[in-house]
């Protein structure tokens, strides 16, 4: 046959037969949609016409990929910060704790040697009540005195830690929506190519 050429599926490597005039044929044996052209010497050259969407798909394959990546990390360093801030809280009460317990302790001490002064004043009998409420207002006093210094300290953790987390807080977000995104691409080209 004079106008009748025979081509090669670049995909199945099955063997077909195309009109001269054939731009566009369709593999009888993987239903791959083929464009047929010409070669320098005028031969015919069967390329794969889903070529570009395939390599889309592979593509925006390969961004989604980073971003899982990208997301994974950003996950990782947070959850890492977050810890690092949970021992600096715990450490910020315990190193202020030690003096202000000591105060508390001096105060509670000093409290119970006024109350029991104040008792003995009153009358005998009331020196354990009055050593027991200045163990109580002497210790409330000192704690009062030193919790500023405590405050201060877990301000300064707080302002430390605090921004870093937010930022890293809106990276996870951003990476979230834009793997979301590339997700929700892919998918689409995948459906438009008929589900390869």
């Amino acid at each position: 046959m004079a106008g009748i050429e025979s081509i090669q599926c670049p995909k199945c490597g099955s063997p077909l037969e195309v009109a001269r005039s054939t731009l566009q044929a369709r593999c009888s044996y993987c239903g791959s949609t083929l464009r047929v052209s010409r070669d320098a010497s005028g031969q015919p050259l069967a390329v794969l016409d889903d070529i570009r969407e395939d390599t889309d798909i592979l593509a925006t394959d390969v961004v989604r990929r980073r971003l899982e990546e990208r997301l994974r990390e950003r996950l990782a360093v947070r959850h890492n910060l977050r810890s690092a801030y949970a021992i600096a809280l715990e450490k910020t009460p315990a190193s202020a704790g030690c003096a202000t317990w000591l105060v508390a302790a001096v105060g509670a001490f000093i409290g119970a040697l006024v109350g029991a002064g104040l008792g003995e004043i009153v009358g005998p009998e009331s020196v354990e009540g009055f050593s027991l409420l200045g163990v109580i207002v002497g210790g409330l006093i000192a704690w009062w005195l030193m919790d500023p210094e405590r405050k201060a300290t877990r301000t300064k953790v707080e302002e430390y830690y605090g921004p870093r987390l937010r930022a890293l807080g809106r990276d996870v977000e951003e990476a979230r929506r834009e793997l979301g995104a590339a997700t929700a691409r892919m998918d689409g080209l995948i459906r438009d190519a008929g589900g390869h």
